[in-house]
């Protein structure tokens, strides 16, 4: 004869525990998978009807002047640092900025 499951305590558990915590894990599972499936299904069936556009897309590449970025800790950047990355610059007036920059 078999003896039943036992619980983390050491003692046996009943049919109900056992489906609660079955339920439990359903859930805990679901809780991770739903939301998994919903974005799946929305990137392969569902699409905006229009899209907009902020800002301009430039052309072409403008020449920017030679510079030299710097750490906070005043180490000046290797000259090819940024070569090869996205890179947001913002140009603005020499000297404008003041103390805060």
């Amino acid at each position: 004869m078999s003896q039943p499951p036992l619980s983390a305590a050491g003692t046996a558990m009943t049919p109900a525990r056992r489906n609660r915590q079955r339920l439990c894990l359903l859930l805990l599972i679901a809780l991770f998978l739903l939301p998994l499936l919903a974005a799946s299904w929305l990137v392969g069936y569902w699409r905006p009807t229009a899209t907009t556009n902020h800002g301009e897309l430039l052309a072409t590449a403008r020449p920017v002047v030679p510079f030299t970025v710097t750490r906070s800790g005043g180490t000046a950047l290797a000259a090819d640092y940024l070569r090869r990355r996205w890179t947001l610059a913002y140009l603005g007036a020499a000297g404008e900025c003041g103390q805060p920059c």
